[in-house]
């Protein structure tokens, strides 16, 4: 007889990092912000891992989470609604990741003195 063994789901963690720019020279609000994500691409292989995004230092601290939005999947939904703590330095949600795709997703930030958005590249890649 075989017992079903149940995997833990995997979790990705995702350093966000949020530097305002001088000269205008940055990826995001109109090279007001650059902002950088480590690692670059997040890759998805397991199936309903947890995705965490996190601030780090040198954001400014009033650079927080304000949600994100999902762009429409090519099959079955894959992202749960996303979930940001309280202190809005991380933004968490689940990845069914059950369709090799690329995810749509924006991070959406407040300043304190207006939004920032930054668009994260996921890819789903089922294992088979």
């Amino acid at each position: 007889m075989s017992k079903k063994i149940d995997i833990p789901p995997a979790f990705i963690n995702v350093i966000v990092i949020a530097v305002p720019t001088s000269d205008g020279s940055g990826n995001a609000a109109d090279g007001l912000y650059n902002i950088t994500t480590l690692p670059d691409a997040v890759a998805v292989t397991r199936p309903n891992t947890i995705v965490n995004f996190q601030l780090i230092p040198p954001t400014p601290d009033a650079f927080v989470f304000a949600g994100f939005e999902r762009k429409p999947s090519v099959g079955v939904r894959q992202l749960s609604n996303a979930s940001v703590s309280l202190d809005g330095k991380m933004l968490t949600f689940s990845d069914e990741n059950s369709d090799k795709e690329f995810v749509g997703v924006t991070l959406l930030f407040s300043t304190g003195q207006g939004s920032v958005m930054h668009d994260p590249q996921i890819q789903n890649t089922p294992e088979t």
